[in-house]
């Protein structure tokens, strides 16, 4: 899950003119002005099981989930598996607002209600290869009002129920049925403003890096969207829709293991499952635009990940934040750290931060335990005093 924006751009200027076409541009323009609406977005999969032995049931619904560490929106999803419409049955799927994240009350209260909620969103479901079978919805829609009155919205007639349940195509993954649901909860309008090119002269490298940022924007877009996605990358609480080539591009470990006749390339799923999902997610964020948060609290999983899937500069800029927050307590886990992650730099900062501080280490239990619990890491610093 991340934030993504949408934009509109005002240019203020004296406009240079190409024929009879204005070339408007931060570079061409003396100042500009850019306004956008802060978008939440955030994805759910919801797995139903044995769904064949279902049709008997008037509706399932979905446990309520929300955005992760985020004090946002409580939603749910309503299925009705055998939804008559004239002298068909059809699949329906609705999307409903449990709860006001903001204010903690139950939607369906008249009671006190707020205004509605706009929201856009999409719903998709997936197939046995991993693949979008039906999709209905998306960022371009015109918004849904969800409020107490309007707490419910979603498609009556999303696939018909016998070509849900017909084998031949394969929409059912081991009696499994898989929707992916996307939402886009609409925020406030918030404005940036700067100079343009034509009021301050620009450097080649001033340039250059417009231009890269750019780039990583344009990139930043494309992560974890459905269209094109040829691949689903998934964890233990999350799922991904990426694309091989941008994977295999940034990471020799992907390259691998598309250009081979392994599982990933044959059924488009690749599975973490020793990383929590915010580790992956932000591994996959530098992947895509270049660029991700090193915090200092995540900088380890961060550095392991980055190793494992052979992400140079993101392992040197979390040995980087590692090394510049070593202390007393840490120094010791730092250097075990280092050490199994061939993690060459960080491993040399926490020796010289040892050595520097080693009377006041002598009486830390926690290095002392750490030592005694992995000698031969300490064995290299011992040595080299």
């Amino acid at each position: 899950m991340e934030m993504t924006f949408a934009k509109q751009s005002i240019a203020i200027a004296h406009y240079p003119v190409m024929g009879n076409v204005l070339s408007l541009s931060p570079e061409n323009v003396d100042c500009w002005i850019s306004t956008e609406i802060e978008t939440e977005r955030f994805s759910f999969l919801w797995t139903i099981k044995n769904f064949s032995t279902f049709p008997t049931v008037k509706e399932i619904r979905s446990p309520p989930f929300k955005r992760r560490n985020k004090c946002a929106h409580k939603w749910r999803l309503k299925v009705i598996p055998r939804h008559k419409v004239g002298d068909k049955e059809y699949l329906s799927v609705f999307l409903i607002l449990v709860s006001d994240g903001d204010a903690g009350k139950e939607v369906p209260s008249q009671k006190n209600r707020k205004l509605g909620i706009k929201t856009r969103f999409q719903i998709s479901l997936i197939d046995a290869d991993g693949r979008i079978f039906k999709q209905a919805g998306g960022p371009m829609m015109s918004g849904n009002e969800f409020s107490a009155e309007s707490p419910s919205w979603g498609y009556y007639r999303l696939i018909l129920a016998a070509d849900l349940l017909t084998p031949l195509r394969r929409v059912l993954d081991g009696d499994c049925l898989r929707i992916h649901c996307c939402i886009w909860v609409d925020g406030v309008l918030k404005h940036t403003s700067g100079l343009g090119g034509a009021e301050k002269d620009m450097s080649p490298d001033e340039i250059s890096l417009r231009h890269l940022k750019s780039l990583s924007e344009d990139m930043e877009s494309a992560f974890n969207s459905p269209t094109f996605a040829d691949v689903t990358l998934t964890t233990n609480d999350a799922n991904f829709f990426l694309h091989k080539t941008v994977l295999a591009a940034r990471s020799r470990v992907f390259k691998a293991m598309f250009s081979h006749t392994m599982v990933e390339s044959t059924v488009n799923i690749v599975k973490i499952t020793d990383f929590e999902e915010e580790t992956v997610k932000s591994m996959l964020e530098y992947i895509y635009s270049g660029r991700t948060s090193v915090e200092c609290e995540k900088a380890p999983d961060l550095l392991r990940i980055s190793e494992k899937y052979e992400l140079i500069a993101l392992k040197e800029e979390c040995e980087r934040v590692i090394a510049s927050n070593l202390t007393i307590e840490n120094a010791a886990e730092v250097l075990v750290l280092a050490h199994f992650h061939n993690a060459v730099k960080l491993k040399a900062k926490a020796i010289e931060f040892i050595k520097r501080n080693k009377e006041k280490l002598r009486s830390s239990d926690a290095f002392i335990q750490m030592a005694q619990a992995h000698g031969g890491v300490f064995l290299e610093l011992y040595m080299s005093q």
